[in-house]
């Protein structure tokens, strides 16, 4: 992944926008009332992501995550999930509390250890699958 940084709260935001979209179109109203945040909170951290070309709005001004953004999405979630495991494992804490953290270790990570582990990740899955 490209030498990119991305905070907890944009991290967060991305999650509840690919989570909402499986479900349906995602607005500003339904992004700030599944996350507890206020409308003005949420727009401005959308138009944060929009800036970075994570997110975008559509025709209907409906929030959808580029490309680029699901990649990096999907990139931060993989190495924040591997982590989690191996803090219930580990630490036998709830896998909520070990999510939030893992969260919060992948956002702080340099970008060579983030690659490290998610090498680690990539080569654990495809030992699974053969």
């Amino acid at each position: 992944m490209d030498n990119v940084k991305i905070t907890y709260s944009q991290l967060k935001y991305l999650h509840y926008i690919n989570t909402l979209s499986q479900k349906g179109e995602v607005s500003i109203t339904e992004l700030s009332n599944y996350m507890g945040v206020s409308k003005v909170s949420a727009c401005r951290a959308v138009d944060k992501l929009i800036l970075k070309n994570y997110a975008k709005k559509d025709e209907k001004r409906k929030i959808i995550l580029t490309e680029y953004g699901y990649d990096l999405y999907k990139y931060f979630k993989q190495c924040a999930d591997y982590i989690a495991e191996r803090l219930v494992e580990s630490l036998k804490c709830s896998s909520g509390l070990a999510k939030v953290d893992s969260f919060n270790i992948v956002c702080a990570m340099s970008k060579n250890n983030l690659e490290k582990l998610y090498e680690m990740f990539v080569k654990k899955e495809e030992k699974i699958c053969r």
